[in-house]
């Protein structure tokens, strides 16, 4: 890795699953969905908890980006509470990291495209075409299990683009 890139790490947070993405730069050096299959909301936290432990451990981000619910999300109680025990952890590991709202952030990524979720996952398999397979899969699972995928790449795009900016003189 290029230690003179800053590694963002890309957050998009759902009851049950974290979609994770990882940039040096703003080239994607890893992505994926991480499943916790706990009952148990406690469990469920705390194995949240350990996801964000590891994924601290193994890329040693810059930055986070952390995508924010939405607010028909936020009145599923549970996804709010996910997202509230990872802002919360961030904080308390003192780890830079900012929110983005999903409105703001696929329309970074849309630029002149009208910013949709279905577009920003169509720009964002353009560009990483490694992530091609994610976007037109058949299932209505398979489509809620990788939007958080396509979510995290793409807020942490956006977040790894500002950061470039940010050193430019």
């Amino acid at each position: 890795m290029n230690t003179h890139l800053p590694t963002i790490l890309g957050i998009a947070a759902g009851a049950r699953r974290i979609g994770v993405a990882v940039f040096q730069g703003v080239d994607l050096i890893s992505y994926g969905v991480r499943s916790i299959k706990d009952k148990d909301d406690n469990l469920t936290l705390s194995r949240t908890r350990r996801i964000l432990r590891e994924s601290l451990h193994d890329y040693d981000p810059t930055h986070i980006a952390l995508a924010k619910i939405v607010f028909v999300q936020q009145h599923r109680s549970f996804v709010k509470i996910v997202f509230d025990e990872i802002r919360n952890f961030l904080k308390d590991q003192q780890v830079p990291y900012t929110e983005h709202n999903p409105k703001a952030f696929r329309k970074a990524v849309c630029e002149n495209e009208k910013p949709t979720k279905a577009n920003t996952a169509l720009i964002i398999a353009g560009r990483y075409p490694e992530l091609k397979r994610f976007f037109n899969v058949p299932n209505i699972w398979q489509k809620r299990y990788y939007d958080l995928l396509l979510d995290a790449v793409a807020v942490g795009l956006v977040c790894a683009r500002d950061h470039l900016s940010d050193d430019d003189p």
